[in-house]
């Protein structure tokens, strides 16, 4: 039985990782899901236990001032939002706190103030997360920030990983067709096998599955 973490955002990436954790768990394997935003809502429809980042908030030297920065850059509460108002705390507070760890706080405040959460990258956070779980194997899909994260935590911890990747990669493409993003990256046809293979991934790297939400 193999120690599963998967890590995932909403919409269509979260699409395709239901259908392989339920296969995963089916054939005895522990698995631990970080449901990101959006993915949070989806999995509880899927009936799959999982983490969010308000989950992750003891993994924080600071909590206090994490939780200060997170409403901060949430703002105010969205009654309207699929994502609870203490996940998008944690996740703004968590994954602006790594940023300051790593730049500094005035960069981390101009970042913020160039890229949104867009900038965002809680290598650190991650790696202390996947220290304490010790994966057998790291799954992610394409998504930027905490997915992006978890791969560099992963390959800094040498946990092997696999990254799906949805329909083509869009615009991630070229951050994902790296020989050491990941130890395999799951693509939907041959074409898109080719033009990853052309962009610089190893042989053997790239592995033609299709896309488990299809």
């Amino acid at each position: 039985m193999a120690n599963i973490f998967v890590v995932c955002y909403g919409g269509g990436h979260v699409a395709m990782v239901i259908p392989v954790v339920r296969d995963l768990v089916a054939r005895g394997h522990k698995v631990t899901i970080l449901g990101l935003t959006t993915a949070g809502s989806e999995l509880t429809r899927a009936r799959l236990p999982h983490l969010g980042f308000r989950n992750l908030l003891g993994y924080s030297d600071n909590v206090e001032q994490v939780l200060v920065w997170g409403e901060e850059l949430a703002g105010e509460p969205n009654p309207l939002s699929p994502v609870p108002y203490e996940e998008s705390v944690a996740y703004h507070g968590l994954s602006f706190a790594d940023w300051v760890a790593a730049e500094g706080f005035e960069a981390a405040r101009l970042g913020y103030a160039e890229k949104g959460r867009y900038g965002f990258l809680p290598v650190a956070l991650l790696k202390r997360v996947l220290a304490e779980f010790r994966p057998d194997l790291v799954v992610t899909t394409n998504s930027p920030r905490a997915e992006w994260a978890a791969q560099v935590a992963s390959t800094d911890l040498g946990i092997p990983s696999i990254c799906l990747v949805n329909l083509f990669g869009g615009k991630e493409f070229r951050r994902l067709a790296q020989p050491d993003y990941a130890d395999r990256i799951c693509v939907i046809n041959n074409a898109v096998k080719e033009k990853f293979e052309a962009a610089g991934c190893t042989r053997g790297q790239v592995v033609v599955t299709g896309n488990p939400a299809i």
